[in-house]
């Protein structure tokens, strides 16, 4: 037979995985990084890989409106010819089409892969990339 004080803590227990069951949904319900719409298996793309399953951070329509955009960049400014350099280090390097993710989504120009990426880590912007030189002129003076 249960005491009061096991009774108590039974349904402390419960309410508290309850309460953290929740939590843990709203956690992991993930949005369109585009509309901010919950995606779900029915309205984003998958993909496979082995065993696992990945989500897209975009809805079809966001993702779809993504390529179009790209397609058209693409269309009005042609791939350099091979051997061309990266326009940020001037690396020799396949290059990626760089072009603004938010507003106009104007072109910018032709990135290697590491420039595009480490650029869009800094959150394009000239402010990002100063963020970051004075990071390192610090870390440089400390040493």
């Amino acid at each position: 037979m249960l005491c009061m004080a096991d009774l108590v803590r039974t349904c402390h227990a419960a309410i508290h995985f309850s309460l953290l069951r929740v939590a843990l949904e709203t956690v992991t319900r993930m949005l369109c990084r585009g509309c901010g719409d919950t995606l779900e298996d029915a309205n984003c793309y998958l993909t496979q890989v082995g065993a696992k399953v990945y989500r897209s951070n975009c809805c079809r329509p966001c993702k779809r409106a993504q390529m179009a955009t790209i397609r058209q960049l693409r269309k009005l400014h042609t791939r350099p010819p091979v051997g061309a350099s990266c326009e940020c280090c001037a690396r020799i390097n396949k290059l990626q089409l760089d072009h603004e993710h938010e507003g106009a989504r104007e072109f910018h120009g032709w990135l290697c892969k590491s420039c595009n990426i480490g650029i869009g880590h800094l959150g394009d912007s000239a402010e990002g990339v100063a963020q970051a030189v004075a990071y390192l002129a610090w870390q440089n003076s400390e040493n």
